[in-house]
C-alpha cells in the first residue's frame, strides 16, 4: 500500500465486531497494521485494546481518541488527518467482493489515481455486494457514496448536522464543492447496515425519520424521500451521471 493511504475506522460499542469483521478482512489481505487507525469514544479504549490482543496480539492498529456519535467521530477523523487521502471502514465490514480482482491496497490505490484524474476528491463503493446490480463501471457526477468504505482526500472541514445522514452530507458537500464524486460500481461490500452499536444507537424515538426530512428539505433538488411500510424512513440521492468510465480497473484485467 502506498504510504500516503491510510485507513481510518470509527467505532463505538463494537470492539468484538471490529476484530471478528474489519480487522480480520484487513489482515487477510495484508494491510499494515501501522497503516490502520480505529478511533474509539473517550472511555472505550481499554475495551477496545483489550479485544484486539485477545484475536489479533500480532497486529495492534493505532488507537485514537475520537468524540462521541457518528458525526463527531468523522470530524474527528478529519481533524486528525488533515489534507491527507485517507480511506474509511466502518467496524462491521466483512469484505469487498470485485468484479475484476485486485490485491486490497491496489484497490484502494487505483481508486485514488483515478479519482485524482477525475479530480474527484471522494470516491465509494456500490452500497450492497449484490452482484445483479453491480456493474464494471464508475461514474463520475452524483452518486450516493455510502459511509460504509469510501476513500476521500480531507481538504474540505464538513458540516455534519446529524449523526445519521453523515453519508449523505459528505456526498452532497463534496458535489457541490468539486462538481463531482465518483462511484466504482464494480466493487460492493459486505457488511449488515442494521445490527447492535454503532447508528442504531441513534435510531430512536423517530429520530431516523426527523433526519432524513430535515436532510431533504436542505437537498430536495437532488433527492427524494423514500417511504416504506415496516422499514425506516431514508432518502435517495439521484445519479447524475456526468460521465462513465467503463472497465475502470482495465489495467489490471
Amino acid at each position: 500500500m502506498s504510504p500516503a493511504i491510510k485507513i481510518a475506522i470509527p467505532s463505538y460499542k463494537r470492539s468484538e465486531t471490529l476484530c471478528k469483521k474489519t480487522l480480520h478482512f484487513l489482515k487477510s489481505h495484508e494491510i499494515p497494521a501501522d497503516s490502520i487507525y480505529v478511533f474509539v469514544v473517550p472511555g472505550q479504549r481499554a475495551t477496545y485494546e483489550a479485544a484486539i490482543m485477545r484475536h489479533h496480539p500480532d497486529y495492534l492498529p493505532n488507537m485514537c481518541e475520537g468524540r462521541p456519535g457518528t458525526a463527531g467521530q468523522r470530524r474527528a477523523i478529519e481533524d486528525y488527518f488533515t489534507a491527507e487521502k485517507i480511506v474509511c471502514m466502518d467496524d462491521d465490514v466483512a469484505g469487498l467482493k470485485m468484479m475484476v480482482p485486485l490485491p486490497l491496497a491496489h484497490l484502494f490505490s487505483e481508486c485514488f489515481r483515478i479519482a485524482e484524474e477525475q479530480k474527484c476528491a471522494l470516491w465509494g463503493f456500490h452500497p450492497s455486494d449484490n452482484a445483479l446490480s453491480m456493474k464494471d463501471q464508475a461514474t463520475v457526477g452524483l452518486s450516493y457514496i455510502i459511509g460504509s468504505c469510501f476513500g476521500m482526500h480531507t481538504k474540505y472541514l464538513l458540516d455534519y448536522p446529524n449523526n445519521l445522514t453523515e453519508d449523505f452530507e459528505r456526498t452532497m458537500q463534496y458535489y457541490r464543492r468539486d462538481g463531482r464524486v465518483i462511484r466504482f460500481n464494480g466493487v460492493g461490500i459486505r457488511t449488515k447496515y442494521f445490527g447492535v452499536g454503532g447508528l442504531e444507537e441513534f435510531r430512536v424515538n423517530g429520530a431516523q425519520e426527523a433526519a432524513m426530512h430535515a436532510f431533504h428539505q436542505r437537498y430536495a433538488d437532488f433527492c427524494r424521500l423514500r417511504v416504506r411500510e415496516g422499514k425506516p424512513t431514508d432518502v435517495v440521492i439521484q445519479t447524475i451521471a456526468h460521465r462513465r468510465i467503463d472497465r475502470p480497473f482495465r489495467n489490471f484485467q
